[in-house]
């Protein structure tokens, strides 16, 4: 569970850092190049580790782990 946690956090920093490097773009009223490229990216690997974007089916699969009883 707890890394599960770290990477909703990982996630949201990620995103975090998205928003604050568009931000200084937009500041300097410049392109950058490769830009969009890499926030296509960096939001895909941020969307990929968040827990919060599971499926059904893979949320099922991953508490099953738990063994719980």
């Amino acid at each position: 569970m707890s890394n599960a946690v770290i990477n909703m956090i990982h996630a949201d920093k990620i995103r975090e850092l998205l928003e604050i490097m568009q931000a200084k773009a937009q500041a300097v009223n410049k392109p950058v190049e490769g830009m969009s490229h890499w926030i296509g990216w960096a939001s895909h690997h941020a969307n990929t580790i968040d827990p919060r974007n599971w499926s059904l089916e893979s949320f099922k699969s991953w508490i099953g782990k738990f063994k719980l009883k």
